[in-house]
């Protein structure tokens, strides 16, 4: 029996797997959709022993945006031919870059709720949403996930303020709430409603009382 090299063997496969990145990821797709491997990977992060390393190491804030950042990847490949623009973020440090800055500019806490801002991914069970999570808004959402159009907002923002066309947040959110907003529009898309509404697609000169 000939002499294998461990080491040559690790860089042979290293080669294949740079060389096939495509293939590979096209194959474990389809795999990971097979009945029975979606089974066993529920059972698996059911073991106590899973939730249990889940719990201790998964609440680090490198963890956090690397799960945030796969999401927003994800719905962004989705969503390609609805979104306009091109996803910006490179990877999870230059999301978790991105939060840093508007940390720096805007403050620790939800620049429209004011709420100071969690990273809590694991919660007890029967609980839903961390309403004062971390959570990536899009501002505009005919846009994808670009540094102009994300603003880090609670997920309870995020997704109250989802329902609503801009004009209607001062209806249904308050005056207080929705003239932050426009501020940041303002800030981040200084070409006004001119720009807004290509945007947007809404004529924004019968609400104009709403943002001005």
């Amino acid at each position: 029996m000939p002499y294998k090299d461990p080491e040559r063997q690790r860089q042979n496969k290293k080669r294949y797997r740079l060389k096939n990145k495509e293939k590979i990821k096209k194959y474990n797709k389809i795999y990971n959709q097979r009945p029975e491997v979606k089974k066993r990977n529920q059972e698996r992060e059911q073991r106590p022993e899973v939730i249990a390393y889940r719990k201790q190491y998964g609440q680090t804030e490198r963890r956090y945006f690397s799960q945030l950042f796969n999401k927003i990847k994800k719905r962004s490949e989705t969503n390609k031919d609805k979104w306009s623009c091109k996803f910006e973020f490179k990877n999870a440090e230059d999301l978790k870059n991105h939060w840093y800055k508007q940390k720096d500019e805007m403050g620790p806490n939800c620049p429209i709720t004011r709420q100071p801002l969690t990273m809590t991914r694991y919660q007890k069970e029967g609980e839903g949403i961390i309403y004062t999570n971390i959570s990536p808004d899009r501002l505009f959402s005919s846009i994808t996930y670009t540094k102009q159009n994300v603003l880090f907002t609670s997920a309870g923002w995020n997704i109250s303020k989802s329902r609503f066309k801009f004009y209607e947040l001062p209806v249904y959110c308050g005056n207080q709430l929705a003239q932050r907003v426009f501020k940041i529009l303002h800030e981040r898309f200084p070409g006004g409603t001119d720009e807004w509404e290509k945007i947007d697609g809404i004529d924004w000169g019968k609400h104009r009382e709403f943002y001005e």
